[in-house]
């Protein structure tokens, strides 16, 4: 991330569960990558929202329905199931350029990569942010 700091902080609201970042004063976004994720369902990201609060920007990522990669692997997993997420994940990265996504955006931390129980998927964050 070029040494960009922010902050990830979780919030729920209507039964819904979200991961937001509230976009630093004086930081840019990379809109190329933003607009990437806004518009496309880019397989393999958690789907992204921007919210406009009171003239500042938050970057809003709806993470409803998956759990944390190490919250995950703290019960027993069938090798399989680490295998299938092993590849979402490398399908995931592979995908990025065809998005015009900047890989350096994605957060690589295991506390805020995602699994899909339901589908034996991970979902990776994309904060698309510049100093």
């Amino acid at each position: 991330m070029g040494g960009t700091v922010y902050e990830l902080t979780y919030h729920g609201s209507g039964g819904q569960s979200y991961l937001c970042c509230d976009v630093p004063t004086g930081s840019n976004l990379e809109r190329r990558t933003l607009n990437a994720q806004l518009v496309n369902d880019v397989p393999g990201l958690v789907k992204l929202s921007l919210l406009d609060k009171y003239g500042a920007e938050q970057l809003r990522y709806n993470i409803t329905s998956r759990m944390q990669l190490t919250r995950y692997l703290q019960a027993p997993v069938l090798e399989s199931s680490l295998v299938a997420l092993a590849r979402s994940l490398v399908n995931c990265w592979r995908g990025l350029r065809r998005f015009q996504v900047q890989p350096n955006c994605v957060v690589l931390d295991p506390d805020y990569v995602f699994v899909v129980p339901a589908e034996l998927t991970c979902e990776l964050i994309c904060v698309p942010l510049v100093q």
